[in-house]
């Protein structure tokens, strides 16, 4: 499913059943986003238009949606890294705090 959108110049974001303006993007919207990067909900991927200085010419919604865009991407792509070091880190807790 598609999170993050350029249309008409401008950078949306999906929240809640409809498109909003990515310079109306909050806290919690990126927490969102990125809980949905991480763990996407019913099995769809996670999927976001390419930045695009061409196709986004407002001047806000480039800089904020630029950001996003690239940090989502970062983390999409070492998600694998991510959880295989929290599973390492948590079986050498499990195997150092069992009482067997």
């Amino acid at each position: 499913m598609k999170y993050l959108k350029i249309d008409d110049n401008k950078g949306y974001f999906f929240k809640e059943n409809a498109w909003v303006p990515i310079d109306q993007i909050i806290k919690e919207d990126i927490f969102e986003l990125i809980s949905l990067a991480v763990l996407p909900k019913d099995g769809t991927t996670f999927e976001m238009d390419e930045f695009s200085e061409e196709k986004l010419q407002h001047g806000v919604h480039k800089i904020i949606y630029k950001s996003i865009h690239d940090k989502l991407f970062e983390l999409i792509k070492d998600k694998e890294n991510i959880q295989d070091s929290v599973n390492q880190q948590f079986a050498s807790a499990l195997q150092k705090y069992s009482t067997n």
